[in-house]
């Protein structure tokens, strides 16, 4: 269990667009989302929000991947398209993180208008 919140806190802090990624989906929860709808919030391309949810090649590391980690999970969508929402639990811990900083999770989204 150690290695595995080591493994969490490293990749979030080692990836600001998988942190960015993970915090968009809690202020979105429990609704799911696109990676395409994903990327263009965000302002970044879909092969970057997908690496950083699954994993890609040598650019995203699968082990420390979104999905990998447990921090979303891959929900059905519509043909092969899958979409992605954050898991609630993880969602409550960003809230309690975010609320014992100067920038509450609130905030944040106000800044990055969702």
């Amino acid at each position: 269990m150690e290695l595995l919140k080591s493994k969490i806190i490293y990749s979030l802090k080692h990836s600001r667009l998988r942190l960015l990624i993970l915090k968009f989906l809690c202020s979105i929860y429990p609704n799911a989302a696109y990676p395409s709808y994903i990327a263009k919030v965000l302002g970044v391309s879909v092969e970057n929000v997908i690496g950083a949810i699954r994993g890609l090649r040598n650019r995203y590391k699968q082990e420390l991947s979104l999905l990998h980690l447990g921090l979303v999970e891959e929900v059905e969508g519509f043909g092969k398209v899958k979409l992605y929402r954050a898991r609630g639990e993880i969602c409550r811990y960003l809230e309690i993180i975010y609320s014992n900083q100067s920038l509450s999770v609130k905030q944040w989204e106000k800044r990055r208008k969702f």
